[in-house]
């Protein structure tokens, strides 16, 4: 009888443990969903605010040292007076193609996320449209664009390789993403420091652009910058993925 009800207060206790942990992770999840709802609130009552300028599509949406267009919708971006945000409203595919083309010299990037969900920034081949409700990982569009997800991976023709660090939803996190047509490379940089994993032999014309996939996603375009000289150089234990060139193979 005794071991019988040893056994059982052992069971109420462990039973009892499992709770509270339970309890715990609970209040753990509340938090950061307060958290997060908070920013989201913050975020909102900024923007209402602010009385951001719609522009019609194409048309010049933020102005720094190079002027950048998009084909998105305008319902889908905001012009503030020193930044422009693109922001997900709902849980779709959402391409924002940034002009101008770039074709020669080094060129940067800099953004960072205020609230970030499955999103990815790179380049696609000028002249491969891919529609703004479409996914630039998918067929057709696979081969004709390089992009850097928030994993940390690199991904091309919907293959990834790690090595990169993952993205932070932080304005204190800055992501530069730096296209040099001199070498034809795309380089990763996250607060200052490359990332490992690069793209090579780029096209003779490239676009950036951004995608976003959940609901309420926030990036922000800090710059677009033409530098005289790369940052970027050869790191240790740096990774190259080539892009595919058909004439390579028939030489």
């Amino acid at each position: 009888m005794e071991s019988v009800r040893s056994q059982q207060e052992q069971l109420e206790s462990g039973v009892m443990q499992q709770l509270e942990q339970l309890n715990a992770q609970i209040v753990q999840f509340r938090e950061i969903a307060s958290r997060l709802e908070e920013r989201i609130h913050l975020l909102e009552n900024k923007q209402k605010s602010s009385l951001p300028t719609q522009q019609t599509e194409q048309e010049s949406v933020f102005q720094g040292e190079i002027d950048i267009r998009t084909d998105a919708p305008a319902t889908s971006w905001k012009k503030y007076p020193e930044q422009l945000i693109f922001e997900s409203i709902d849980a779709s595919n959402k391409t924002f193609t940034i002009f101008p083309e770039i074709t020669h010299g080094i060129k940067q990037l800099e953004l960072s996320f205020l609230v970030i969900g499955n999103i990815c920034i790179g380049v696609k081949e000028s002249g491969e449209k891919v529609p703004y409700t479409k996914h630039p990982y998918n067929h057709p569009y696979a081969t004709k664009a390089a992009y850097f997800h928030k994993n940390g991976r690199l991904y091309y023709k919907e293959i990834g390789t790690e090595g990169n660090q993952i993205f932070q939803a932080n304005d204190e996190n800055k992501i530069v993403i730096e296209v040099n047509m001199n070498t034809r490379q795309m380089h990763l940089i996250i607060n200052n420091k490359q990332q490992p994993v690069f793209m090579s032999k780029l096209p003779d014309s490239v676009q950036f652009f951004i995608h976003m996939t959940d609901i309420r996603e926030y990036v922000r375009i800090l710059s677009v910058k033409e530098l005289s000289e790369p940052t970027t150089s050869s790191i240790d234990g740096e990774i190259e993925v080539k892009w595919f060139h058909l004439e390579d193979y028939l030489n």
